[in-house]
Parts: C-alpha cells; sequence; structure tokens
C-alpha cells in the first residue's frame, strides 16, 4: 500500500478523485496525466480530499496524484523562551512522518534484485538510456536499430551469399566426381577409346580436385576465396566477421558469452562442446546445494570462506531509516521489551531492543538517555547547555487579595523514544 500516492484510470467521463491520504499543504500535492505534471490552474479543489479536472481525462489516461511534502526548512522553528503548543508540535511530527513515508514509497517503487541475483524492473521499461560508450554499456534501441542492425543484416546476409556459394561448389564438385566414374566405366568398355577416356577421366578428376578446392576456399579460406574480387570472403570469415559486431552480453542486453573452464571459474567444456557446472569439491569450484532455505524477500550471503550460511540479507526496514540518538515522539508505541523500556512499535508485537523510552535510564552503553517524561524540547544554548533542565508541572503567582479564574495547558503526551546503537 503507497503512503503518499495513488494511481487512477481515465475513462473519458469522471471529473473529480479523490485524495485518500493527509497532506500539509494543498501546494504539496502534484496531478500527473500520462507523466506530464497538470498545471494547477486545471486543477479545482472541493475539499481536503476531493480534487476536480477542468475537463474529463482521456479513456485510458494514467492518473497519478502525489504529495511531496517540503524537505528543504522546518515547517515549525522553535526558540528560546517560546510555548510549545500542540499544533507545533503535530506539524512537525508531521512533516517527519510525510517525509519517511514519500521515501519509503520511493524505495518501494525502485528496481530490486531478485533471490536470483537478477534486477527486477518490476515490467517496466527503462527510458532516457543515453548511447552506449565501453563495451559493457548499456544499448538503447535507438542505437541498436539505426547502428548495428543494419551491419548486422547486411553480414548475414553476405554470409548466406557466401554459404550459398560452397553448397554450389560442393554440387558442381560431386557432379564432376561423378563424371569422372562415368568416364572410367565408359574407358572399360572400349579398349579403341580407353586412352581419351582416360584422360576425359583424369580432366574431370582435375576438375573435381579444382572444384573441391574452390569449395573449402568458399567454406573456411582466410583470404579472397575469389580472385577476382578482393572484398569476397568464405563462409567462416562472414560469420566471423558477424560475430565480432555482437556485443559481449551484459544483464541488461542479450549478446554472446566466451566460456571460460578452469579452476576459477568452476566450468567445464564438454566434447559436444556443452558447457557445464561441475561439481565442487575439496580442490576446484563447482556446484553446491544451499543448506540453508531463504526467508521471504531476502538474498543470501556467503561467509569468508565462501559457502552458505544462515545469514541473510533483509529488505530495508523504515524504522531503520531513523538517525540514532535523537528523541522520537511516537503516537501508538508502547514500552515493553527485556527490561520493559523498549519500544513495541506500532502494528507490532515483538519489541525492538535498540530504541528506548527516554525515562532518564541506562541506554546500555555505560550512559544514560534523556527523561522526557512530562517535559518539553528545548534547545540548548551557552546559558543552558546539552542536559540542563529546568521548569515545574506548576507554578504560583505572588499576588495580593483574591484572584479569581484558572489556566490550563493544553497538551497531547506522547512517549518519546530514542534509538541506541
Amino acid at each position: 500500500m503507497a503512503y503518499s500516492y495513488v494511481t487512477y484510470t481515465g475513462d473519458g467521463s469522471t471529473q473529480i478523485y479523490t485524495v485518500p491520504f493527509p497532506f500539509i499543504k494543498q501546494e504539496d500535492i502534484h496531478v500527473f496525466l500520462d507523466a506530464e505534471e497538470v498545471p494547477a490552474e486545471r486543477i479545482e479543489w472541493l475539499s481536503e480530499s476531493s480534487i476536480k479536472f477542468d475537463m474529463p481525462p482521456e479513456q485510458g489516461a494514467v492518473i497519478r496524484i502525489r504529495r511531496d511534502t517540503d524537505k528543504e526548512e522546518a515547517m515549525v522553528d522553535f526558540h528560546d523562551g517560546s510555548v510549545l503548543s500542540e499544533e507545533d508540535l503535530d506539524q512537525n511530527t508531521r512533516q517527519l512522518l510525510f517525509i519517511a513515508q514519500e521515501a519509503y514509497d520511493a524505495l518501494e517503487g525502485s528496481p530490486t534484485i531478485d533471490n536470483d541475483n537478477k534486477w527486477d524492473m518490476r515490467g517496466l521499461p527503462i527510458k532516457n538510456v543515453g548511447p552506449a560508450e565501453d563495451p559493457d554499456d548499456a544499448v538503447n534501441y535507438r542505437q541498436y536499430s539505426t547502428d548495428m542492425l543494419p551491419t548486422i543484416q547486411d553480414l548475414q546476409q553476405k554470409t548466406a551469399q557466401s554459404e550459398a556459394n560452397a553448397k554450389a561448389s560442393e554440387v558442381a564438385a560431386a557432379q564432376s566426381r561423378q563424371a569422372a566414374a562415368t568416364s572410367q566405366t565408359a574407358a572399360k568398355g572400349s579398349e579403341a577409346d580407353a586412352k581419351a577416356s582416360k584422360e576425359a577421366a583424369a580432366e574431370s578428376a582435375r576438375q573435381a580436385e579444382d572444384w573441391t578446392e574452390r569449395a573449402k576456399a568458399w567454406a573456411e579460406s582466410p583470404t579472397p576465396p575469389d580472385p577476382d574480387d578482393p572484398e569476397s570472403k568464405s563462409a567462416k570469415e562472414w560469420a566471423k566477421a558477424a560475430s565480432d559486431t555482437v556485443p559481449i552480453a551484459t544483464p541488461s542486453i542479450a549478446g554472446k558469452v566466451m566460456p571460460q573452464t578452469g579452476d576459477e571459474d568452476g566450468l567445464t567444456l564438454g566434447e559436444d562442446g556443452s558447457l557445464r557446472v561441475r561439481k565442487a569439491t575439496t580442490t576446484q569450484r563447482g556446484s553446491v546445494l544451499a543448506s540453508t532455505t531463504a526467508a521471504a524477500n531476502t538474498v543470501p550471503q556467503a561467509g569468508e570462506d565462501g559457502t552458505l550460511d544462515a545469514s541473510w540479507v533483509p529488505r530495508p526496514d523504515y524504522w531503520d531509516m531513523f538517525p540514532p540518538f535523537v528523541p522520537v515522539p511516537i503516537w501508538g508505541a508502547t514500552p515493553g521489551g527485556s527490561d520493559g523500556r523498549r519500544a513495541i512499535m506500532p502494528g507490532e508485537e515483538q519489541a525492538r531492543e535498540e530504541w528506548l523510552l527516554c525515562d532518564g535510564g541506562s541506554d546500555g552503553k555505560d550512559g544514560t538517555v534523556p527523561d522526557l517524561r512530562g517535559r518539553y524540547v528545548r534547545g540548548a544554548s551557552e546559558a543552558e547547555p546539552e542536559g540542563t533542565e529546568g521548569g515545574s508541572g506548576s507554578h504560583t503567582h505572588p499576588l495580593s487579595g483574591s484572584v479569581s479564574g484558572t489556566h490550563t495547558d493544553p497538551h497531547l503526551a506522547m512517549n518519546y523514544f530514542i534509538k541506541v546503537v
């Protein structure tokens, strides 16, 4: 579930759409039609959760409504001696929460590496890829179709023509050999023309040898097989030229793979030309069967000796995004855990042992955490350095006579927790 955006599909008639998530300012809400931002003058706010287009989006148009909270500066600036109101504290907390949700949504929509160690683009195309410059660079479709495809097609056509020439040479050679055999048979029938038949057979044999050499030249000669055409190439040379234009395969583009074998890579090349992964031994690398089952949304992690163990790399946790040693008011978090002071986050059952209640107790690192129970946070100064405490829960007015009326401090109590690492 996304926290900071929603996507609709236009039907050609609907103009009113719901904004289902909270925001601080209407200026923080951005509307996109097919990836193009819609100018603010085309949008009318009917309520804090409903907008209206000046005209219905077209059938099939992709509509995205996204929140982008100000990250350049804090919306609440605390000063020495200022009154801390509930509205200011809530506004500060909402800004932090909304920024964290937007960062989490951006991470959820990013490409990831799956358990098979391959990038998952989530079925979306990659756009704005620049032209490749180095052998390992990705090639965009424009560069492939303009610069590479015509050359490849030309080489394929020439290779096919060379193969056809070689085949024709082979057929001619076979016909010459057959003619030689016929001449030899005719020579046996008549002693008178035996010499002529023998010479004819010899000539046919010579021609057969000549056509055989030509067929071999058209098939694999490293030099031009046609003396009258210095640009001619054998089928083998055209195939090599075509192969040289195919890029080395990368994770993002198809290409040729050069097999490497040896103890370092664990591959073996069979007599039939097949490349296989051999079984690992104590002296050579090869395939192994992992003895540990992966957890969901994790990938295995190898130890220093190269073996897989129970250590798995988990997917990022948004609570880990908060920096350590910063007191944070967390709505719905309750103390618990090993000593009753660890935070049980909203929606979770187990306490996070690195998050401690700000109660002035031990931080587990030979120090203490600040005591914020019944207190507000006030910025440190030269007169009041970090850790200075002051104030009280009540006060009196030294007035004479009779004073009537009461006053209170409106507030919302929340537990402060701090992450200690």
